[in-house]
């Protein structure tokens, strides 16, 4: 599943907060792109959990 699906099901619940879990197979080039582009004001929080040091190292290339 997509990050645009994740956060259309979270809106359409009226979620304000989202975890997530490395996914993909680490290509998160595509929730890169989307997070840069996306208005995401109506959540209070999207956190990115890990599970090994390596998860998530491409999105936190960017910070």
């Amino acid at each position: 599943m997509s990050l645009k699906d994740i956060i259309t099901i979270a809106r359409n619940k009226e979620a304000k907060n989202i975890g997530l879990g490395p996914w993909n197979q680490g290509n998160y080039h595509e929730a890169i792109s989307f997070l840069q582009a996306e208005n995401l004001s109506d959540f209070e929080s999207i956190r990115f959990y890990h599970l090994s040091p390596k998860d998530f190292r491409m999105l936190y290339s960017l910070a």
